[in-house]
């Protein structure tokens, strides 16, 4: 049965213990993602550790964004400091597919960096044009990745450690102007205003 096979993998990975929770599981468990057990890994690693709220944002959007979305990788990493966490991040999910696999289980989708330039911008506070830049990607795409960034930085501030402040603060950062604005109403690359993109 898959949840066996499920349990098994949380054995082998450290995060159940005896049948009991380890902390790292506690982390998974309060995880509702796609990629909740690669980022309860990556929390325990510590990559999400020590990063200013844009930056954090930037990471989180790793998990979040579809590779239909942006160019190639490179372009979406945002800093030097984010290009050593995202190589440390591609380990981990190699490890983790790789188990899954093992087990019969479906691995865990990888995570694309493409849109963490935008997010990082947006987070930083630059008007939405700028965020967006040259990067080829849809006004419209980007925003609505500033959204499911939110919510997922939502749930890693309910996580104790050393991400939990800023990922705090990284929500309050996406959520204005447009961001605030597509809660309301469906984005429209086509007819959203100008005075829309520099919110």
């Amino acid at each position: 049965m898959e949840l066996d096979r499920v349990i098994r993998l949380l054995h082998h990975r450290g995060h159940l213990v005896n049948w009991t929770l380890a902390p790292s599981g506690q982390a998974v468990r309060r995880l509702f993602h796609p990629s909740g057990l690669l980022l309860g890994e990556c929390l325990v690693a510590g990559v999400l550790d020590g990063l200013e709220p844009a930056s954090l944002a930037s990471a989180a959007s790793w998990f979040t964004a579809r590779s239909r979305l942006g160019g190639p990788p490179s372009t979406g990493i945002a800093t030097p400091e984010l290009a050593q966490r995202w190589e440390t991040v591609r380990a981990i999910t190699r490890a983790v597919q790789a188990d899954e696999i093992a087990e019969g289980l479906s691995p865990t989708p990888h995570p694309e960096p493409a849109l963490g330039v935008p997010v990082h911008r947006w987070a930083a506070g630059s008007p939405l044009d700028v965020a967006v830049g040259t990067s080829g990607v849809l006004v419209g795409d980007v925003v609505r990745e500033i959204r499911q960034v939110a919510e997922l930085l939502d749930q890693l501030a309910t996580i104790s450690g050393d991400h939990q402040t800023p990922a705090r603060a990284a929500v309050v950062a996406l959520r204005r102007g447009a961001v605030v604005a597509a809660d309301e109403q469906t984005v429209s690359d086509e007819t959203m205003p100008n005075e829309t993109l520099s919110a």
